[in-house]
């Protein structure tokens, strides 16, 4: 029997990228219910974006998302330009993002082996900043933590949203939540603070931690985990590796470690 047979997942991303999630946990056997909780359509205003694409000579390039990937190369398409990358130190955050550039033909200098902001300046701390301008193309919530970092290092950081993140249309909220009211979840997957965060809005949630009390919680990293975590929510999951498939193979192996546990009581 697979480690996640008859259970049922709740996983929330954005609905252009359930399908991966959907595929990985159902490998383990488990039933997924997919529930978009946010829609990322391209920022308003990419004014500051072309200036630094034009004006600005960049040393290096930080993609920290497969989403930054595509906004940055739809915008340079919808400019009928492109980048020359050779003077470029091009920086992929994961395996996903790395494979995005690729396919974009956006060379990959380097891969932090954490995904984290501060680790990511760690590892570049071996280089030397000082004075480089480092371009990182970021969503509308993107945290600070990286861009401070890599200031601290010398640096001169332009940090500019390429795309912002919203609810969903209210015809699919609807569609999910009937169906989410009706199952018995066991585990609720979070791969951002803002799948959580928007959760809470599209479920009109008072109280996340007596809503969350009979479920397991499980993070896709550290930052989602701090976002669950500041609003009392106890969540037993974080993967290793930082990605979709990390995460499905760390809720196969916590049921797998609970069922060993039951068995030998």
């Amino acid at each position: 029997m697979r480690p996640l047979e008859n259970k049922v997942i709740v996983l929330t991303r954005a609905e252009e990228q359930l399908k991966d999630g959907l595929d990985e946990f159902s490998k383990y056997g488990a039933s997924v219910f997919t529930f978009p909780t946010i829609d990322i359509i391209p920022s308003d205003n990419y004014e500051d974006f072309d200036k630094i694409l034009f004006l600005e000579q960049i040393d290096y390039l930080i993609f920290t998302s497969s989403n930054t990937v595509r906004f940055f190369t739809e915008r340079l398409k919808a400019l009928n330009t492109s980048i020359e990358f050779g003077k470029i130190k091009v920086v992929a955050v994961g395996a996903k993002t790395k494979e995005k550039c690729l396919t974009n033909n956006i060379p990959v200098d380097f891969v932090p082996k954490v995904f984290s902001g501060e680790e990511i300046a760690a590892e570049l701390s071996q280089k030397n900043l000082k004075d480089k301008t480092v371009f990182i193309p970021c969503s509308e919530l993107s945290r600070d933590e990286l861009p401070a970092a890599l200031k601290r290092l010398g640096a001169i950081v332009h940090t500019v949203p390429v795309y912002k993140v919203t609810l969903p249309k209210n015809d699919i909220l609807d569609k999910n939540i009937s169906k989410l009211n009706s199952i018995k979840p066991d585990v609720f997957v979070f791969t951002s603070p803002s799948t959580f965060r928007n959760f809470l809005t599209i479920m009109k949630i008072k109280e996340p931690s007596v809503y969350f009390k009979n479920y397991k919680v499980a993070a896709i990293g550290t930052t989602t985990k701090t976002a669950i975590e500041d609003m009392n929510v106890e969540v037993d999951i974080v993967p290793v590796e930082f990605t979709i498939k990390g995460l499905a193979k760390q809720v196969a192996e916590y049921y797998s470690k609970t069922d060993l546990r039951e068995k030998q009581d």
